[in-house]
């Protein structure tokens, strides 16, 4: 028997090691063409293992759960027999079961490698590896860098003074009156619009390939800049002669072309200057001076390591306590203990207590990590995010009963779940950044209740599915008050740790007056002109302002600007291209309502 366990495990590492890695280095079908040679020549060895580690995890907990509950194995085998075609599914699973055992992991491994040909199970897995690959080869501050560059390019633009030498260089090719008016932006009918809008893309990737180049191919796909060098030569050369054609369908397709080539190039860019200037703000004034806005609010990064500690031990002491205390007050009641006996033992509280705080660690914990790793490419609190969560953190509650019981029954599913929830409640408590301690509390006692509902719910059920439908109505209401008081201990002291710890190191990170993303137009007037601005940031002492066209802003014009809450009224500080930025007066300004303002929006701009 333990020789037949051993080739089991053997034969699982050799299916991980030749068939599930190589896979997770393959570009899903969504990238391929982006790039040139394998994933993991674009990524960190240490970071590919890692993010390589967590797919090969997954195949490795599929398996595992089918291998041990029975309406999994029927529903995987039902799969098989669908997409195996002629194929004796029935018959070779017979064979398999007799040789390895029904709970063998190469059986249900092979089984799920078998089943990532069918068309959808193949799609989910890539859209997971895409996921993945993108969080590995994207750091989380390349990713932000690499849409401010982007968003910079589409919405300001960048300055002619910037890009000239790529216009001249351009020029001098042929097509001279073409590239001029580029280079000026100017107007005409409906086509020439279009191959003029395809020209400035292409005139930003030129620039953008450019800056690339200065890093002295320190990106590793030195290779893509090449390739992407010489495709947009191929188009300079022919994008002027569209410029008088009634069919604009290739300037259409070389626009799209180009809109990802700029996207690409943006992200090389990002990358190399994370590696260069690993200080943020060195980054954002070096990008500036070659003519990129981009937009800059206050952020901070949240240490979390000290509050995960805090949430581990504080989830010990609310377990021990939360049960002495119902295993007390279920004698004082009569509720009727299992086989005879007394609810307040010293092995029952210690057993419960021990199983309930690691499955409450483990649940929290990898809530905690999947946030923090899916938060880059995602975003906070996505819906992939919760339902990853959940579904690890009960696999692993599942874990805990499987080794420390002598036989895992169906009951345990419902505990595992009853733990698994509390993933949910750790990530609700995520990136919520609020100012205040009251808010915080607020928030903390809302995420408890709702936990507490739910573990109220399912504590019930996990009695009635121990002990039958003829139970006791006490009983019932005994176990559901069991699991909601449990449940809001916990999720509350979680939730209130992460949330104001986040307050805490936020506060911290602040300037004086801090600068939150308004991204709105408003009316007001400049040197007594009335203007509709777009506002990109505001602070306590001024704002940062876009125009479309040239206002011919002077410094020192006198401005003011009607927001929702209350007219702010200053002068310009500073011009470069469409951005204007104004310092308020705050004696001639609604003071106490701009500050209101940004307190109430530091939540969502933070």
């Amino acid at each position: 028997m333990e020789q037949v366990v051993i080739w089991d495990y053997l034969l699982c590492g050799a299916v991980l090691a030749l068939v599930i890695w190589p896979r997770f280095n393959r570009w899903p079908a969504s990238e391929q063409g982006q790039f040139q040679g394998q994933p993991r020549d674009y990524i960190h060895d240490r970071v590919f293992i890692g993010y390589a580690s967590v797919y090969l995890l997954t195949f490795v907990l599929l398996a595992f759960s089918v291998s041990r509950f029975e309406e999994l194995r029927k529903m995987v085998t039902q799969w098989l027999s669908s997409g195996a075609g002629s194929l004796d599914s029935a018959g070779i699973l017979d064979r398999l079961h007799a040789l390895f055992g029904p709970q063998s992991f190469i059986l249900y491994l092979a089984i799920i490698v078998v089943l990532l040909q069918i068309p959808y199970v193949s799609r989910i897995d890539e859209r997971w590896r895409s996921v993945l690959l993108t969080a590995a080869r994207v750091p989380r501050a390349a990713l932000g860098l690499k849409l401010q560059i982007v968003d910079a390019i589409q919405n300001g633009g960048l300055g002619s003074d910037f890009t000239k030498s790529v216009v001249q260089s351009l020029s001098d090719k042929g097509f001279s009156e073409f590239w001029c008016a580029v280079g000026k932006g100017g107007k005409g009918g409906v086509g020439v619009d279009q191959a003029l809008a395809a020209g400035q893309m292409l005139v930003y990737a030129m620039y953008l390939l450019k800056l690339n180049k200065q890093f002295e191919f320190q990106y590793p796909g030195a290779n893509d800049l090449y390739r992407i060098e010489t495709r947009l030569n191929e188009i300079a050369a022919v994008l002027p002669a569209q410029n008088q054609e009634t069919d604009m369908l290739a300037v259409q397709g070389y626009c799209r072309e180009l809109e990802s080539s700029v996207t690409m190039l943006a992200e090389i860019l990002a990358k190399n200057y994370v590696k260069s200037y690993p200080d943020s703000v060195a980054r954002q004034s070096t990008l500036a001076q070659f003519g990129f806005n981009l937009e800059f609010v206050d952020q901070k990064e949240f240490r979390i390591l000290l509050p995960t500690v805090l949430v581990v031990g504080g989830l010990l002491v609310s377990c021990v306590l939360i049960i002495m205390l119902f295993m007390l007050l279920f004698d004082v009641v009569g509720v009727s203990a299992p086989r005879g006996g007394q609810w307040f033992t010293v092995d029952r509280i210690f057993f419960w207590s021990l199983g309930g705080w690691v499955s409450y660690a483990v649940a929290a914990c990898l809530g905690l990590f999947f946030n923090e790793a899916l938060k880059g490419p995602l975003g906070e609190r996505n819906l992939a995010t919760y339902v990853l969560g959940f579904a690890f953190a009960t696999l692993g509650s599942c874990v805990f009963f499987l080794l420390s019981r002598e036989q895992f029954k169906p009951q345990y599913l419902w505990l595992a779940i009853n733990f698994g929830v509390l993933a949910l409640a750790v990530i609700r408590s995520r990136g919520r950044y609020f100012t205040s301690q009251e808010g915080v509390q607020r928030k903390a006692i809302q995420i408890g209740g709702q936990y507490a509902l739910i573990s109220g719910v399912l504590q019930m059920l996990i009695h009635i599915s121990f002990r039958g439908l003829d139970t006791t109505a006490l009983n019932l209401v005994m176990f559901f008050l069991f699991g909601a008081c449990r449940g809001f201990a916990v999720a509350f002291l979680v939730s209130y740790i992460l949330m104001d710890f986040e307050r805490i190191q936020q506060q911290g990170s602040r300037r004086r007056f801090p600068r939150v993303s308004f991204r709105q137009s408003i009316k007001g007037e400049i040197a007594n002109r009335p203007v509709e601005v777009f506002v990109r940031d505001i602070s306590e002492q001024g704002a940062m302002l876009q125009f479309r066209r040239a206002m011919g802003v002077k410094l020192g014009d006198p401005v003011s600007l009607q927001f929702e809450f209350g007219r702010m009224q200053g002068r310009v500080i500073s011009t470069q291209n469409h951005f204007v930025r104004v310092c308020f007066d705050m004696d001639n300004s609604a003071a106490d309502e701009i500050h209101r303002y940004i307190s109430d929006e530091m939540g969502l701009a933070v």
